[in-house]
């Protein structure tokens, strides 16, 4: 997981992604925060990807993402 913070009246022009990518059988359970602060604006992408070589990856995915928003800012995504 990751924590993002935008700070005050800060405007990011492309898109941020976030990428999660499982190589092998297992469980995951990210957890991502991302913080605006007054009148920021961001757009955010997130990705899922599972792949291992040859074959089938068998995966358990549990995410949690939590968008903090504080006056006047505007996340897209």
């Amino acid at each position: 997981g990751m924590i993002l913070r935008i700070s005050k009246n800060v405007k990011i022009e492309k898109p941020i992604q976030i990428l999660n990518i499982k190589t092998h059988s297992t469980a995951l359970y990210p957890r991502n925060v991302i913080f605006l602060e007054e009148g920021a604006q961001v757009n955010i992408i997130e990705s899922f990807v599972s792949e291992c070589g040859q074959g089938v990856v068998e995966t358990w995915q549990n995410n949690h993402t939590e968008i903090v928003l504080k006056k006047g800012s505007h996340c897209d995504g």
